[in-house]
């Protein structure tokens, strides 16, 4: 009996839970109420990454395509970054909002890969070159994350026998020595129109589509993206090429 009384006693003191019931308070019980702790916000890490875009004079057309948002883009004949409204750049922005995309564009109208921008020393290529080196000389300040490339042609060896065979090849080497020199991790290619005017597109064709990988894709356009010339991209190629561009980077 008096071991009884001495629980009900202890009960009544420190709040006992006589009926078994759970999460109920009694006279006695001491409980601490904790604030909400706040949700953790993620932590997003901003990316610097370069775009390098080289070619032939579909390159000029999608930078010439104006938007509304400007871009960090190197100014090859002044030698400095400038901020210029390009749709392009402004697509491939709204893909990546939360990176800083810096870009070099360099291009010339009717060269070829086979000589001009054949790898390591074409003339070409030695000028991109040249443009690029002075382009990070001016960003050593800056960690660059990440390196992309998109190469934009094709056009000017499908019309010639002795170049096209070898397309290949030669754009294999390309790239090789751009992601070897450049560190560069993908590299985005523009597929030449099917219906091109030219003998031996085929040959160019087969070859662009038989160099992916999982870091080098293919972007084709249909042939309604095209100018009547069939070789130069309309103002609603170099949207969805800047949209399909984009979707690859997301």
């Amino acid at each position: 009996m008096k071991t009884l009384v001495a629980i009900f006693l202890i009960c009544i003191l420190t709040g006992c839970n006589l009926t078994g019931t759970e999460n109920e308070v009694y006279p006695g019980q001491a409980y601490e109420y904790l604030p909400d702790l706040p949700a953790q916000t993620p932590v997003i890490q901003t990316r610097n990454i370069l775009v390098i875009v080289i070619g032939q004079s579909n390159t000029g057309y999608v930078w010439k395509l104006a938007g509304t948002m400007p871009a960090k883009v190197w100014n090859n004949r002044k030698s400095r970054f400038e901020y210029k409204k390009i749709h392009f750049a402004q697509t491939l922005k709204q893909a990546l909002p939360n990176d800083s995309l810096i870009f070099y564009e360099y291009h010339k109208g009717g060269t070829n890969l086979a000589v001009e921008w054949k790898a390591p020393n074409g003339p070409q290529l030695t000028i991109a070159k040249t443009g690029l080196d002075n382009a990070l000389s001016n960003l050593s300040e800056i960690k660059i994350d990440k390196v992309i490339m998109i190469w934009l042609q094709g056009e000017r060896d499908a019309k010639v026998a002795t170049m096209a065979p070898d397309y290949l090849t030669n754009e294999k080497a390309l790239f090789s020595f751009m992601r070897e020199t450049y560190q560069v991790s993908n590299i985005y290619s523009h597929q030449i129109n099917a219906n091109l005017p030219a003998k031996f597109k085929a040959q160019v064709i087969e070859a662009k589509r038989l160099n992916q990988d999982s870091q080098t894709k293919l972007i084709e356009l249909g042939p309604n993206f095209y100018r009547t010339d069939n070789t130069h991209l309309n103002d609603a190629g170099v949207k969805e090429f800047a949209i399909l561009l984009a979707k690859e980077l997301m």
